[in-house]
This record gives structure tokens, sequence and C-alpha cells, in this order.
């Protein structure tokens, strides 16, 4: 299943601007890119370089798994996301290598550094351990 339409950053003209202007933070598999949008909806994109991968196989396969995390972090609410666009820069190969539960734990440690270090925005009520 994939994400759905309203959840998923297309435009060119907004990913541009997001990516010039965003707040910008380096976990372990990602560059992440968050800028605040004005539909009161988080939207995301992952990206995934041809420099990194030439085969569209393992591209499309990091693609799959990443947004099947965020799916599962958005509905089964875990993590408030924020109405943020959210930009996922895959930075290394080691990616391949990373079980679910590794990006799992990669994406909420960022996210709640981003949220609550860099934002500063109130805690949420489901965030019991402390971000990084």
């Amino acid at each position: 299943m994939a994400l759905p339409k309203k959840h998923r950053l297309i435009k060119e003209k907004d990913i541009k601007f997001a990516l010039k202007t965003g707040l910008q933070l380096d976990s372990k598999f990602f560059k992440i890119k968050l800028k605040k949008n004005l539909i009161n909806k988080p939207r995301f994109l992952v990206v995934v370089s041809k420099k990194l991968f030439k085969k569209a196989f393992y591209r499309n396969t990091i693609k799959r798994r990443t947004l099947g995390v965020i799916q599962r972090l958005l509905f089964s609410h875990t993590l408030e996301f924020k109405e943020f666009d959210h930009i996922w820069l895959v930075k290394n190969q080691q990616i391949l290598k990373a079980t679910v539960e590794e990006l799992e734990k990669d994406f909420t440690s960022s996210l709640k550094y981003l949220y609550f270090k860099k934002l500063k925005t109130p805690t949420s009520q489901n965030s019991n351990t402390s971000p990084r």
C-alpha cells in the first residue's frame, strides 16, 4: 500500500523551496530537510541518487522500505508528525543492509531531535524517550 497522495510532496516548486530554505539534519542513513508548509498536513519525499545506486531496483527498494516505515509511523500515531514538508535524502549505501527496525529508530530519533530541539515545539504525550 502506497503513501496517500495528500501526504506526498510532489510539486517541483515545493521541493526546490524546501531544499533551499529548509532546516537540515544528518542522521545515520539520511540527510533530512524540513520546511513548514501551509496545508497543515505532513508531506514526504524520499530521494535516492543514481550516484549511490546505479540500478533502479535498489533505488525503488529503498524508497518502498522508507515510505513503508513513514506510513507505519504516520498511521500508528507513535510519532506525531508536524505540518512540515519532509525530504529524506539517502546519503550512503549502508541503508540496503539496514533492518526496518533500524530505519524506524533512525527516523524517530532524528525527527524528535528536529522537532523538540531545533524547532522548540512542545513535546507530545507519546514521546517517552528523550531525543538523541
